[in-house]
């Protein structure tokens, strides 16, 4: 049988759940090989996630409408998702779980999959689709700007539900109206209580009922990266790039280019702080923006450039972006071009959006 079927791999994992250097559960999961599923030239297998702005633009109407909320999980969100109408996949067995018969042996059968899998290529696709369907059925509807937005009526007493994969925050003007939307959502999907929101997408989120403000910071995250950096006894500095940095490298000496690991090293600090100042970090944009333009070809005086933002990220690292400070709720920018200052006369321009006094693109 294992000649004539095309089987994917699969293999366990196994996870310690820790929060705040303190374990508090254990998670193992079977995770089918995906690499290893044969792809189809019409496949599909775009699942939306949400917007960092819808994020920040959700905030800040929760606290300035002062309206409860309540974050929740889906538990093995991907397990959901129905394959009946999807193409057949069959893995090897999950060891430890073994069937077998005397004259075949377990490594003869396989396993046909009748729900979605952590690892295959379009489970995601097949949880977003089942999410939708069933959040329809209880009344919530995606927004056109962003499917991973759903709203339940309208006006100032709308209820709002934002999804990231699994995980889920509501927000409604009162507690019970919350736990009300909790009850809907678990009588779809098994989903457990977190409580109010105190980490987000890698944010630390922290509520001031009394002025209705609610700030985002990475102070955890700025710290992992140092360390993964070897750098967090570094020198701090005032400005996160010098003006004496020059990004102009055709005049650039080959053998300062990097090459290999230390090429791979460049590649992953810059995208670490990209990640950063998409988030909450706006004050590095400019820099990470010149940073990334030398990605394909970055040399020993680039890395020197990465590693001073570095520095001036261990200087502000509690820096944060504070959602609903200023209480008229109106989107305004800010913008500026730089005529001709790329060494091919090519121009800079330069746009930063706020709403009600916090920037968010």
């Amino acid at each position: 049988m294992a000649d004539q079927i095309d089987n994917v791999t699969a293999k366990a994992t196994y996870e310690v759940v820790n929060h705040k250097n303190e374990v508090y559960g254990f998670k193992a999961r079977w995770v089918v090989c995906g690499n290893h599923q044969q792809k189809k030239e019409d496949s599909i297998f775009y699942s939306p996630v949400i917007s960092n702005t819808l994020v920040k633009i959700i905030f800040t109407i929760v606290a300035q409408r002062n309206y409860a909320w309540k974050q929740f999980d889906a538990v093995a969100v991907y397990l959901n998702a129905s394959r009946e109408h999807e193409e057949v996949i069959y893995v090897i067995q999950p060891p430890g779980f073994e069937y077998s018969e005397p004259e075949i042996g377990p490594k003869g059968w396989v396993c046909q999959l009748n729900q979605a899998l952590y690892g295959l290529r379009d489970s995601a696709k097949l949880w977003n689709e089942d999410l939708n369907i069933k959040l329809n059925n209880i009344g919530f509807v995606p927004l056109d700007d962003d499917p991973c937005v759903y709203i339940k009526g309208s006006g100032e007493t709308a209820w709002y539900l934002i999804v990231h994969v699994d995980d889920f925050i509501a927000a409604a003007p009162t507690k019970e109206e919350v736990d009300q939307i909790f009850k809907e959502v678990q009588s779809e999907f098994d989903i457990k209580d977190i409580g109010e929101p105190s980490r987000f997408l890698g944010s630390a989120v922290v509520r001031d009922y009394k002025n209705r403000t609610i700030t985002l910071s990475q102070q955890v995250y700025i710290e992992e990266i140092l360390r993964l950096a070897e750098m967090q006894n570094c020198k701090e500095a005032a400005i996160p790039l010098s003006s004496s940095w020059i990004w102009d490298n055709e005049n650039e000496d080959p053998e300062t280019l990097l090459h290999g690991k230390e090429h791979t090293r460049y590649r992953s600090i810059v995208g670490r702080l990209n990640w950063l100042a998409v988030e909450t970090r706006p004050d590095i944009k400019f820099a990470v923006m010149k940073l990334q333009h030398r990605a394909a070809n970055p040399t020993e005086r680039d890395l020197q450039a990465a590693r001073q933002v570095y520095c001036y990220l261990k200087r502000t690292k509690d820096f944060a972006i504070t959602l609903g400070c200023v209480k008229d709720q109106r989107f305004y920018a800010y913008t500026d071009t730089s005529h001709g200052d790329w060494p091919d006369k090519k121009s800079t321009e330069g746009t930063i959006w706020f709403f009600a006094g916090a920037p968010i693109i």
